[in-house]
């Protein structure tokens, strides 16, 4: 079936060394498409469209962030991600917003529904993962991450934006203070 197949060209129309391979090829066994692309302000390059090979349903929206270099953006996780019920999800367009996030505007078919309805995606901007970063700050030094650890695990009631991050060392387990003791080691002592 068909692929999202994106070609970069240089001013003079021939195929843009700094793609390898050029061009991109994505999707799976079922069809899948790109409908919209455009450029990022980091330099890379949003793509949505619409893929039968992966997510929920029949077809759902399909959504690719790749760098400058027309690799995956690892800052996305997954990538590409897909959005959609159990009927058909297109993407019709993208746009970067301010907040360097984006929206995307389509079409979707909800279950038990008549027709096709307006679909409208507003996703936050991607933040790098960094180990320990319980608050999601951007920042792990201090003692603010540990204590949002400890309160999670013996106060309850803590806001945590990232439990993934609060696993400071990868082991799967979040709960008790090893993290919590981990991070004020590495902050406090080194390691």
């Amino acid at each position: 079936n068909s692929d999202v197949y994106l070609i970069k060209l240089d001013a003079a129309g021939n195929l843009d060394p700094t793609w390898n391979p050029n061009p991109r090829i994505f999707g799976g066994l079922s069809g899948d498409g790109a409908n919209s692309v455009q450029q990022t302000s980091d330099g890379g390059y949003m793509v949505a469209g619409w893929t039968g090979s992966f997510g929920a349903g029949q077809s759902d929206v399909y959504l690719i962030k790749l760098h400058a270099n027309g690799n995956l953006d690892p800052a996305w996780d997954p990538n590409p991600r897909t959005f959609g019920g159990e009927k058909h999800d297109y993407a019709e367009s993208v746009q970067q917003t301010q907040d360097g996030g984006c929206i995307v505007a389509g079409s979707t078919t909800p279950f038990g529904a008549f027709g096709t309805h307006a679909l409208v995606l507003k996703l936050a901007p991607a933040r790098r993962f960094l180990r320990g970063d319980c608050d999601a700050s951007g920042d792990t030094t201090g003692v603010a991450d540990a204590l949002l650890m400890l309160t999670m695990n013996f106060i309850g009631d803590a806001e945590v934006l990232c439990l993934a991050a609060c696993d400071v060392n990868g082991d799967g387990n979040t709960s008790g203070a090893q993290d919590a003791l981990e991070l004020l080691t590495k902050n406090f002592i080194g390691g």
